[in-house]
Parts: structure tokens; C-alpha cells; sequence
């Protein structure tokens, strides 16, 4: 696993939230299109978003690499109690999925990544269809996660930005409701 920055910048409001702005949107995009660049520029490759956070990074990292051929696969993950706050096992079912034919590369794109298991799932459902994830790029990771050495499928190589702790959820920018009436 390999950190893109070395800084740790977050807007903490409480111990429990980290909200991100568009502003470390931004950033984290420029810094994952600069390092898909330099490593697959001249390699034949998707981006692959996990809806529905990596749509937003995903749609911003294309624009910046002039990449048109993008994917969307959506992982829909249930459990008879809450998974994140009681650790019981989840239960991924994939309802979406749009790969193209013509690639056999993909690039994944993640927001936040708690234990791994939507990265994981998708992964494993790629190269169920003989293709390969070549690496996982996620704006902000779990610190227990980077802690405890733990590792993708296929030990599929994972870059990111930030690292957040563990007791904090991670709100972006396109998350924090709004009413509606006060626009």
C-alpha cells in the first residue's frame, strides 16, 4: 500500500465526523491523476468507479486524464445488524454491472475504504470474467486498515490519499444534507 501524501489535512468537527471538502476533492483527484498517469499511460486500461462514493472521483479523475472509457459497478452490501458499527460479517451483493468487453485492465476508484470488503468484491467479481484489477486508488483509507497490514484481493496494489481514524466517518461533500428550502 502506498500513501500519495504525506499530509494528513482534515476539517474535524467532532470526534466522530471528518468532513471533506471539495477542495480536498480536488486535490486528492489531481493526485491520483498524476500517478495513473505516470504508471498505465501507455497501457490499455478502464477507470472503474464503485458507486455510488467513487462516482464523483471517478467522473473528476477522467476529465483529468481525458479518459473516456469508464466503467460504474455498484456493490450493494446487507447485513441483518450494522456491519460498520458491530464488526458481523457483511454480505456483498453486486446489482450493477458494467464492464467493457474491450478491456481487460480496469483501474478502481474508491472514496473511503472501511474494511476493504466493496473493493474486494469487486476484485474478485473482475476476475471472475478473466479480467484484472491492476490497482485500487481510494481518497481516504481507515487508519486500522493501513495498521493491520491487511491487503486486497489478488493482492491488488492500493494507493491513497489520507488516512482517517478509525472512531471518525468520513462525510463528503456531495453527503451533508441540505434543506432544500433554505436555497
Amino acid at each position: 500500500m502506498a500513501s500519495l501524501s504525506n499530509d494528513e489535512r482534515f476539517i474535524i468537527l467532532s470526534t466522530e465526523n471528518v468532513y471533506i471538502t471539495w477542495e480536498q476533492i480536488e486535490e486528492c483527484a489531481r493526485m491520483i491523476a498524476k500517478d495513473i498517469d505516470q504508471k498505465y499511460r501507455d497501457q490499455k486500461v478502464c477507470l472503474l468507479g464503485a458507486a455510488r462514493g467513487g462516482l464523483i472521483p471517478l467522473i473528476r479523475i477522467s476529465h483529468l486524464l481525458d479518459m473516456r472509457d469508464i466503467s460504474i459497478i455498484q456493490v450493494k452490501l446487507t447485513a441483518t445488524d450494522d456491519p460498520i458499527y458491530e464488526g458481523n460479517t457483511m454480505r456483498p451483493e453486486i446489482v450493477l454491472e458494467c464492464l467493457k468487453n474491450q478491456f481487460d485492465q480496469f483501474i478502481l476508484i474508491e472514496d473511503v475504504i472501511e474494511t476493504g470488503t466493496t473493493c474486494n468484491e469487486v476484485i474478485k467479481l473482475i476476475e471472475s470474467y478473466g479480467k484484472k484489477v491492476v490497482e485500487t486508488y481510494a481518497l481516504y483509507v481507515r487508519e486500522s486498515f493501513i495498521e493491520k497490514g491487511r491487503e486486497l484481493e489478488k493482492n491488488t496494489p492500493l494507493s491513497y490519499i489520507y488516512t482517517k481514524p478509525d472512531e471518525c466517518w468520513a462525510f463528503l461533500p456531495w453527503e451533508v444534507k441540505v434543506d432544500l428550502n433554505q436555497i
